[in-house]
């Protein structure tokens, strides 16, 4: 009984965590498009319950109607467990290189790439 209230609580803090992913990436299907370049990167680790979880840091700048933004959304929401993952995203985003950003037209400092 106890086994099963506590696979039921984790099922749901899963479900409400991957709700709140799709909520993320529903809001930035009306961003629009535009040219950036990558200022720096790192790989961001945390601490789980059992292991570690890294993220990708990328920090880019865009402009938007004369207005420089800067940024650092990396997709929606993304973490891994495998450092190599990290490492290779990093490596393909060396600083300089261009960028594709998405950005919210009703609020510029809102982007994602």
């Amino acid at each position: 009984m106890v086994g099963s209230i506590i696979l039921l609580l984790f099922a749901s803090v899963s479900g409400l965590f991957m709700i709140r992913i799709l909520f993320k990436g529903f809001r930035t299907y009306k961003y629009l498009q535009t040219d950036g370049f990558v200022l720096s990167t790192d790989i961001k680790r945390e601490l789980g319950i059992r292991r570690a979880y890294f993220e990708p840091l990328i920090t880019y700048e865009y402009i938007v109607q004369g207005s420089k933004y800067i940024g650092s959304t990396f997709s929606v929401n993304f973490i891994t467990i495998y450092r190599s993952t990290i490492e290779k995203i990093i490596s393909e985003h060396i600083p300089g290189n261009s960028v594709a950003v998405y950005y919210d037209p009703e609020n510029p400092k809102k982007s994602v790439f």
